[in-house]
């Protein structure tokens, strides 16, 4: 139907998209194309380089511009904590349960995913399974993230999310939490000596049934 009625977009000078449907958020704007075929927009492809005020770009082609504005996305990345601390793999910070962590209690990461009609109809039930989360946490001595983990549950593998799917996902995960704080009793003395970094308590080390925590 969107072929019948727009035409491919190629028509309007636009390229093609390099991924398939639903492997990046859509954009919906139809005043894009309108303004396109009124000659106010006239789209350009990759730039080479720029010479002061004349960009010049892939096809060779060239014009001297005021003002250049580059709205080219951006990356994930967590430049105010240490190097590493928070693994990320593309455009996916790799997390357990959408939030927590394995090597570290008491962080949680929020705020990364794009959900594809907007985050609102999530921020209420999710703040809600971290609360229920947290206090879980405080019944353990392992990081819930590791639980996680260790009970097979995947880091996060895109930044893209399905409201739907993920208010499921939250119905779930309350109530598999009870669980958690059993099976993280269980895994206690397979993790007995290792040492469990706690984001929460960066004082000096104490030793804590045999689990190293600062």
């Amino acid at each position: 139907m969107l072929r019948m009625v727009v035409g491919k977009y190629s028509n309007y000078g636009l390229p093609k998209p390099e991924h398939k449907i639903f492997e990046a958020h859509p954009t919906i704007n139809s005043e894009l194309l309108y303004y396109i075929k009124q000659g106010a927009i006239r789209p350009k492809p990759d730039v080479a380089r720029f010479e002061g005020k004349v960009v010049h770009f892939v096809d060779r082609s060239s014009e001297e511009f005021d003002v250049v504005v580059c709205a080219t996305g951006y990356h994930v990345s967590f430049p105010f904590l240490p190097a590493g601390l928070v693994p990320v793999k593309g455009s996916a910070a790799q997390t357990y349960g959408g939030c927590v962590l394995p090597d570290y209690k008491n962080i949680y990461i929020i705020g990364t995913s794009q959900v594809r009609y907007g985050f609102g109809p999530l921020v209420t039930p999710g703040v809600d399974l971290i609360a229920r989360m947290m206090l879980a946490q405080d019944q353990m001595e392992l990081p819930i993230g590791l639980v996680l983990k260790e009970s097979g549950v995947r880091p996060s593998r895109t930044h893209l999310v399905d409201p739907h799917a993920a208010i499921r996902t939250m119905k779930r995960g309350k109530r598999m939490l009870p669980l958690l704080i059993w099976k993280e009793k269980k895994l206690r003395k397979k993790f007995v000596g290792q040492t469990i970094t706690s984001a929460a308590r960066p004082a000096a080390p104490t030793i804590d049934r045999g689990l190293q925590v600062f």
